[in-house]
């Protein structure tokens, strides 16, 4: 049975007030509590036993949760998992005192060593975010500001997620998005995007170009947790003047990976 959530240190009273307390809640972060940190995917049969809570309750709680994108269904299709949504919130409640500095250090280390701007992002739905960014050291560079957004199949960081997703969830999301990103895939098949995908998660990285006004090259890669899918993306972007896409793997990858590694640590798994 999972331990129930403990009451906050700034509370004075052991006992809840039940005029405010919201049972729900507590109901629910008990579940997100059952999966060890993002190291398990769990059944509704199997949450329901670890929680000690009905069947009934258990799947409605998993579906809100699933709703708002804080869980997700496995490739199984039977067991859920924590979605890369619930690692941000978390990172974003707890990152200046923790992971956040490290992700930022891994993240300048790479600036350094490639000279260009180097982001870590994160998915929300049919969009990329960046989370964190270090500009490159050049003065002609990828502007890569925090919060900014871009259509996830058509950015690199974006087509790796969902390179990792089911086919079935990866095809709803090709299937509603509009014209201009299906314009710039060049294809209105998601078979042919299917394949592109495909290759992607076998070579374990996604390269893009963009040629709507500055020329540059856009490469990410995708760090893990023990389990799931992607928590999220180490990216690099660099104008084509500086470096041609035919240079990007050979002097980006390994780097790249060995940032996704430091990240992986610093969020620690």
């Amino acid at each position: 049975m999972v331990k129930q959530p403990e009451a906050s240190p700034g509370l004075t009273s052991p006992e809840p007030d039940h005029r405010l307390y919201v049972q729900a809640i507590e109901r629910s972060m008990t579940v997100l509590n059952a999966f060890n940190g993002g190291r398990e995917q769990l059944t509704l049969s199997e949450l329901a036993e670890r929680c000690d809570i009905g069947r009934s309750a258990i799947q409605r709680i998993v579906y809100t949760l699933a709703y708002l994108g804080y869980l997700d269904r496995a490739q199984d299709d039977q067991s859920y998992r924590l979605t890369a949504r619930m690692f941000q919130l978390c990172d974003a409640l707890v990152g200046q005192q923790n992971a956040g500095p490290r992700i930022a250090a891994a993240l300048k280390r790479l600036a350094e060593e490639t000279g260009e701007s180097v982001a870590w992002v994160g998915r929300d739905g049919d969009e990329i975010v960046i989370l964190q960014s270090v500009r490159s050291q050049h003065y002609s560079h990828v502007s890569l500001p925090v919060g900014q957004r871009f259509n996830v199949l058509t950015a690199a960081s974006g087509q790796v997620f969902l390179a990792h997703l089911d086919r079935q969830e990866a095809e709803t999301i090709f299937l509603r998005a509009d014209d201009a990103a299906r314009r710039r895939m060049g294809t209105s098949d998601f078979e042919t995007y299917a394949d592109v995908l495909q290759d992607i998660r076998d070579q374990g990285y996604a390269l893009t170009e963009k040629s709507e006004d500055l020329y540059s090259v856009s490469m990410s890669v995708p760090v893990f947790s023990t389990s799931g899918p992607p928590l999220g993306m180490i990216n690099v972007s660099a104008l084509q003047s500086r470096l041609p896409k035919s240079d990007a793997v050979a002097r980006l990858l390994a780097p790249m990976r060995e940032a996704a590694e430091a990240v992986t640590r610093a969020i620690g798994f």
